[in-house]
């Protein structure tokens, strides 16, 4: 018999994050961006909004945000305030800090412009 796991199920989380990273990788921000969502309001409930688990994939939910028009705002706000948040949980020079300052970064680096983000995409940092 198959099993069935719910939406909060750990392996399904991690699949869910997985695909997310794949639809930005295709250029199929918006539907990371759902994704994402989704799988942020899960974790939030299970572990808090200041897990670190929980900000860093508000980081990804922000760079995803960041190459999608008219969303640049939100964008900025998702990535400030992970950034700020790990930095003062887990200490500036912690990785997980440092790889939202990367992905701040790398939106600094292309102005904040989402067909230059789109065009520049690098998830190796």
């Amino acid at each position: 018999a198959a099993t069935i796991y719910d939406d909060d199920a750990p392996f399904v989380q991690f699949l869910s994050t997985t695909l997310a990273h794949v639809h930005e990788n295709e250029g199929a921000d918006r539907d990371a961006v759902d994704i994402y969502r989704r799988i942020i309001r899960a974790q939030s409930r299970e572990l808090g909004q200041e897990c670190p688990a929980v900000l860093l994939l508000r980081t990804n939910l922000g760079a995803a945000l960041a190459k999608i028009d008219g969303e640049t705002r939100a964008a900025a706000v998702e990535l400030n305030e992970a950034l700020a948040t790990l930095a003062a949980t887990c200490g500036p020079d912690h990785p997980d800090t440092a790889y939202a300052r990367s992905k701040l970064a790398w939106c600094d680096r292309h102005d904040w412009d989402p067909a230059r983000l789109r065009a520049n995409v690098d998830w190796c940092h």
